[in-house]
């Protein structure tokens, strides 16, 4: 009898365990889209942006869905003064060539934090169309992604939670070339220009590989042979 009753505890106690850990790993992480124009310029996509705990630290990981550059990533925390001496470790770029960014406060409207890319034109080293990063950000005091989920910035200083500025958009599609800036719209009294829609596809011409280059030179001079032969 009592091992009948031991049974669905245990069972119980594994139910309320998970449901713990599902909470705390809901609490753990927050995400933003950055897909709404405060600016005049369509980027032709949003920026994602993911911050997950990371035992002090928070790991944050960023994509760039837009036409354009990201110059200035800029983010919110309470309370702020808990980034000082904020610095970004682990930083991978993966299979892009992205530059670290450097890390400024009180940026765009208030932000509590900005981290700047290269924006120098035809620099290797930018934060282009379709590249993802991701990094861990250490601070004197211990950082929470539930920190970052705060209002600030925007145009009346309390609309987004986040906000990106976007350079050299190009001009594709309906897109028009110039710099864009966008927000989540998840916020307070959010105002701007509207959602970003697609507004095509960039193209990149691809640069062929030398081992690419020396098969195509290969198959070229066969068949310069062949015809040679068969005259």
């Amino acid at each position: 009898m009592q091992r009948s009753m031991k049974a669905p505890l245990a069972l119980s106690l594994a139910a309320l365990l998970a449901s713990v850990v599902v909470l705390r790993a809901d609490a753990a992480m927050v995400n933003f889209d950055l897909n709404y124009n405060f600016g005049t310029v369509n980027a032709g996509g949003d920026v994602l942006v993911t911050i997950t705990d990371a035992g002090g630290d928070v790991s944050i990981a960023v994509t760039n869905n837009t036409q354009g550059f990201i110059s200035d990533l800029y983010l919110n925390y309470d309370p702020s003064t808990d980034l000082a001496g904020a610095q970004v470790l682990n930083f991978s770029e993966g299979s892009y060539d992205v530059a670290q960014p450097s890390i400024h406060f009180n940026g765009l409207q208030g932000f509590a934090i900005d981290f700047g890319y290269q924006a120098a034109n035809n620099d290797p080293g930018r934060f282009g169309p379709g590249e993802s990063i991701t990094f861990d950000l250490d601070a004197i005091a211990a950082l929470t992604a539930a920190g970052f989920k705060t209002l600030g910035g925007g145009p009346t200083g309390d609309d987004y939670y986040a906000a990106a500025h976007i350079i050299a958009v190009a001009a594709v599609g309906t897109c028009t070339a110039g710099s864009a800036k966008v927000g989540d719209a998840n916020g307070g009294n959010v105002a701007g220009g509207g959602n970003v829609t697609n507004c095509g596809t960039l193209h990149r011409e691809s640069v062929p590989e030398p081992a690419t280059l020396a098969l195509l030179g290969i198959g070229t001079a066969g068949v310069a042979a062949s015809r040679r032969r068969k005259r």
